[in-house]
């Protein structure tokens, strides 16, 4: 069974020369083109938003989050985004993580992932990495970096984090990738389009006079072209033109559209964000378009949470293995995210309001046994709180709550 684990996973990822090209690619583009520039940004514009802070229901372990996180070694909100244009980009992140012998303090770095040529893993679980093998410039052996789960405490130790990863694989893959070839292409099409442009701008002056006596003569007066607007007096024996190159400039708006087509969809963005609303797309279809995108932005920014979550969980367990804060078994560690969009506040609290008015009777009512109608409220809020959460709103919910008044006695008749 391990050869056959081994097998899947070493035949499914690139090979490692077609893969290392992906990433120079990429990180051409990134710098040269503005269409991949953009496709970068827009999804840490995005996902990132106005932040993503680690939360923690314990308070020992909150402030020593809170350390962490604004730590002069790490300060992780300069940090992040660019973690995660690298994983736009290269597909893959790989953390390091370094112990600070002076507060106990564990700070973090990153390897670009063009130089991890080398992964290894559990003979039975390709998922399960033991060591990740780099390339540094000017040396030829490889540098070996323990996998997080498996190094000491105070050892510098590495992880990955990986999107876009086909099954069986152990490398990802960056957004930009299937648009690489369609950004080149458009890069090629738009220069060529510019020099043609550029050629046709270019003219000459033909001046025929009648008699070849006279030839030498208009030379002479004509060594040096006539400024714009410069009134030119001759006789009718004279006669002046304007040559242009000879060069048919069809109209190639549709292969320009065309092209951008192919690179908005390789970088999941609809093709009026880059630029270009499109022949006849209307107000409707640029929404729905807008749609699609916004859930592959929410996917992402859910990945990104739950990875910064699995972060702070490994930095603080080497802490606490380390003896610099003390060693809770479940930290209870979270991540709090921005929208994704600038209206979803209004449409959470618009929905979150009409359905608390709708359950509101049926909650006094006593039909709420199960908690399931505060679930429903919180759900299309947009919170999601487990069970644990939803028990300590309902209990403090009942302790604000006013005692029942009880109806005054009759009066004796």
């Amino acid at each position: 069974m391990s050869n056959a684990w081994d097998s899947l996973a070493r035949t499914r990822d690139k090979p490692w020369p077609a893969r290392r090209e992906d990433l120079s690619n990429a990180l051409a583009a990134y710098r040269t083109n503005p269409l991949a520039r953009r496709i970068v940004n827009l999804t840490r514009d995005h996902v990132w938003g106005r932040g993503i802070r680690p939360l923690s229901k314990n308070k020992i372990v909150q402030r020593w989050l809170d350390r962490f996180w604004d730590h002069e070694l790490n300060y992780m909100d300069e940090r992040m985004p660019v973690w995660i244009d690298a994983l736009t980009l290269d597909g893959e992140l790989f953390p390091t993580f370094h112990f600070n012998e002076v507060d106990g303090m564990t700070f973090l770095r990153a390897i670009p992932a063009i130089q991890i040529k080398a992964i290894e893993w559990k003979s039975n679980d390709y998922e399960q990495i033991t060591r990740f093998g780099q390339e540094v410039p000017g040396q030829v052996e490889l540098q070996w970096w323990p996998a997080v789960t498996q190094a000491d405490p105070k050892e510098s130790s590495m992880w990955q984090y990986a999107i876009n990863r086909v099954l069986g694989a152990v490398r990802g893959g960056g957004d930009l990738d299937p648009a690489l070839p369609w950004l080149a292409y458009y890069s090629d099409w738009l220069e060529d389009r510019v020099e043609r442009n550029a050629v046709l701008s270019k003219f000459y002056y033909d001046v025929t006079v009648e008699n070849v006596a006279d030839v030498a003569d208009a030379q002479k007066r004509y060594a040096s072209p006539p400024a714009d607007g410069t009134v030119v007096v001759h006789s009718a024996a004279e006669k002046h033109d304007i040559k242009k190159p000879p060069i048919a400039a069809d109209d190639a708006k549709a292969d320009g559209l065309a092209l951008r087509l192919m690179i908005a969809s390789g970088g999941n963005v609809p093709i009026h964000w880059l630029s270009d609303p499109g022949e006849g797309n209307s107000e409707a279809t640029a929404a729905q378009m807008n749609d699609v995108s916004y859930r592959h932005y929410a996917t992402r920014q859910a990945f990104v949470r739950r990875r910064i979550k699995s972060l702070c969980t490994l930095a603080y367990q080497r802490a606490a293995a380390a003896g610099a804060v003390r060693l809770f078994n479940d930290p209870q560690s979270a991540a709090s995210v921005s929208d994704i969009t600038s209206d979803d506040n209004q449409k959470l609290a618009n929905a979150a309001r009409t359905i608390a008015e709708a359950l509101a009777k049926m909650i006094e009512a006593g039909l709420d046994t199960d908690h399931r109608l505060v679930r429903l409220i919180y759900k299309f809020a947009g919170e999601d709180l487990d069970e644990a959460d939803i028990a300590e709103i309902v209990a403090k919910a009942k302790a604000r709550a006013p005692a029942p008044v009880s109806a005054p006695a009759p009066e004796p008749s």
